[in-house]
């Protein structure tokens, strides 16, 4: 097993990879899989990064033109019923973040917490319409998933992944996060909550050269993409993730002690929990829009390039 291996030994067969001819034709093949992978994720994700920005700076612009808060409402309800939108919205602002008085809003409307703080889920209902669930902003309600490291950041994100019951069936989904900023400090942040699905599926039944299999790690670490559903949203550290998974989670871990995340491509061979040998290719993967990198996987089978 290549964990029986020192780190240095690792780094060294990443840059040298043994098997010859083969597996060298074989590690040609993996950044043009890559490249033909880009294009697909970036069309599943990058649209919410983008109306995550727009609406955000159309918050922005409202307070800074001096409109009442009455005025967010539209704008997050417009975002919700356009096509492919997001199946919730959820935003909050910091205390008396509108430039106004918290305390004059309390009871004012569901979009009003108790407190009279701005602070609101907006989903889609069955129906058509538009229901608005006033957000508490406590650690119950998940602020501290969406919210508070946004607003410490400052800048625009995809969340971790989650596994939400969406029409009964636990779904993959996201949130695209983004500040709502005046003078440069973020007074609230806005998040838009999708599915994607449809990108699991089409990731897992890849046609790829060999026999394989295509993953995305969040830039916290976590699997965002495999072919063991079960294992999205844990961190790589989790070995309820899968065998798989931890094999593949090993050589991403000497990647990131490498420092490579978000930086260059990496490959390295490994030996499976079945005895496979694979050829592992690691390469970052920035969202327009975000400022921290996932990270793209593909493993693909050497043994099967080597009986060609």
């Amino acid at each position: 097993m290549i964990r029986k291996n020192t780190a240095a030994a690792i780094v060294m067969a990443a840059m040298v990879l043994a098997g010859g001819a083969a597996a060298r034709a074989q590690s040609e093949t993996l950044p043009g899989v890559a490249a033909e992978i880009d294009p697909r994720v970036r069309a599943e994700f990058e649209p919410f990064m983008s109306a995550a920005g727009v609406l955000a700076a159309r918050i922005d612009g409202a307070r800074a033109n001096g409109a009442p808060r009455h005025v967010i409402r539209p704008l997050v309800e417009g975002v919700l019923q356009a096509q492919g939108a997001p199946f919730a919205i959820s935003i909050a602002l910091e205390p008396n973040g509108f430039g106004d008085k918290d305390l004059a809003f309390v009871d004012a409307g569901p979009e009003n917490n108790r407190n009279g703080r701005y602070a609101a889920d907006f989903s889609l209902t069955d129906a058509g319409g538009i229901h608005i669930q006033a957000n508490e902003m406590t650690p119950a309600s998940g602020s501290e998933y969406w919210y508070d490291p946004i607003l410490a950041a400052g800048s625009c994100e995809l969340m971790s992944p989650l596994l939400y019951p969406v029409g009964g069936n636990e779904t993959p989904t996201l949130a695209a996060a983004c500040p709502l900023m005046a003078d440069g400090k973020a007074f609230g942040v806005v998040a838009l909550d999708f599915s994607y699905e449809d990108l699991v599926i089409d990731l897992n039944t890849w046609k790829l050269p060999r026999p394989g299999a295509i993953y995305l790690i969040t830039s916290r670490h976590e699997w965002a993409t495999s072919p063991n559903l079960a294992a999205i949203g844990y961190s790589i550290s989790d070995r309820r993730a899968g065998a798989e998974e931890a094999e593949i989670a090993f050589v991403y871990g000497q990647y990131r002690d490498a420092g490579k995340v978000g930086v260059a491509a990496w490959e390295a061979p490994i030996e499976m929990p079945n005895g496979d040998n694979y050829l592992v290719y690691l390469t970052p993967f920035r969202f327009k829009g975000a400022s921290e990198a996932w990270t793209l996987i593909i493993s693909l089978s050497a043994d099967a390039a080597n009986s060609n």
